[in-house]
């Protein structure tokens, strides 16, 4: 039980440290990632077991290779050239928090997680439109997922 308070708590300061950092300069420390990730396998090793690890991996790596496909797809049709998706619509800290979420999550909960996840997003970015602000995604999705792990833990 103490560990898993610890684990928790930790990933409870890295997604402040993410969170602010996201909010802040839309840059997230290369640390906060690293211990957010530490913190998202501590989980899956506490409540499961390697074998959890890896088939989260491999449904991650499914899930979003599909959904970068797509993207690229929509984004060649829409501008008539090659896009680097990455650092030019979605930052690599966001694709690095996307991997860690991932690796916590079994593929139909990954699914759900990450579409209402990006619906409120959606929802954020429609009122930072506004004021020309882009989307913290990163910052948005830490406090989703310790939703997701408060909410689906908290029964166990």
């Amino acid at each position: 039980m103490a560990l898993k308070i610890i684990v928790f708590s930790i990933l409870l300061l890295a997604s402040c440290i993410i969170s602010f950092q996201d909010f802040k300069s839309r840059l997230i420390s290369v640390w906060a990632i690293i211990l957010y990730t530490a913190c998202c396998i501590g989980t899956v090793l506490l409540f499961g077991n390697v074998y959890s690890l890896i088939s989260n991996s491999i449904s991650t790596l499914l899930y979003f290779s599909f959904l970068f496909l797509v993207l690229f797809i929509f984004y060649f049709i829409k501008e008539r050239k090659f896009t680097n998706i990455i650092d030019s619509k979605i930052g690599l800290g966001d694709l690095l928090i996307f991997i860690a979420i991932g690796l916590t999550l079994e593929m139909i909960s990954l699914i759900v997680f990450f579409t209402i996840s990006f619906c409120i997003s959606a929802i954020v970015g429609l009122f930072l439109a506004r004021q020309n602000k882009t989307v913290p995604l990163a910052g948005i999705l830490v406090w989703c997922h310790l939703c997701f792990i408060i909410v689906f833990y908290s029964s166990l």
